[in-house]
């Protein structure tokens, strides 16, 4: 990632261009973004599902921010790796985007499981995630978490019946654009409310 601090954007783009001259990035174009420029470095094989990567930290991001929010009184300590390995090893099961686990203080423990489609992307939803959470036990609370970059409806139809009868099961859909301006309004406040405890 490339960051410019103090400078001016004539500046930046002086830097860009000289690196890319020098051979030590490459520039590249993302017809879905509204970042104009995205580089790399110029001796490696450009990014694959960069669209996709993004969606996915965001929704960590969220998470996190989530996790940060006192309201919530719980707190993200990710995936744990036994499990981790165990749904790796079941190729029956769908291959998630997205794992964590929440510790809540009056409900225990929370697994938050996310997904990402880029609907442009026309990928049909073929997961199973009725029988990934049939190995949980019936009352651990399961969070499933869908991101999209357009209308979700469609998916969130197809869901909701695919998951009809689980009762510990929680469903979350969000447009991407929602999911970011949620995740920046919990930065705020909390910058916020720290600025107010320095105040004081």
């Amino acid at each position: 990632m490339l960051e410019f601090w103090n400078v001016s954007t004539e500046m930046s783009h002086r830097c860009t261009q000289r690196l890319e001259k020098d051979k030590l990035i490459r520039r590249v174009k993302m017809s879905w973004s509204d970042i104009p420029d995205w580089f790399y470095l110029y001796d490696e094989k450009r990014p694959d599902q960069i669209q996709h990567r993004l969606g996915k930290a965001w929704i960590y991001t969220a998470w996190h921010m989530k996790s940060l929010d006192s309201q919530n009184n719980q707190e993200l300590t990710y995936f744990k790796s036994e499990e981790r390995k165990f749904f790796d090893q079941d190729k029956t099961l769908p291959i998630i985007d997205d794992y964590g686990v929440m510790k809540h203080k009056v409900y225990g423990e929370i697994f938050y499981f996310g997904e990402f489609q880029v609907l442009e992307s026309g990928n049909k939803w073929n997961k199973n995630y009725r029988k990934l959470f049939q190995t949980f036990a019936e009352d651990q609370i399961l969070n499933l978490m869908v991101v999209t970059t357009g209308s979700y409806e469609t998916l969130k139809n197809q869901l909701v019946r695919e998951l009809s009868g689980m009762k510990n099961v929680r469903l979350e859909f969000y447009q991407l654009d929602k999911l970011k301006k949620i995740s920046w309004r919990i930065v705020l406040r909390k910058r916020e409310e720290r600025r107010q405890k320095e105040l004081v």
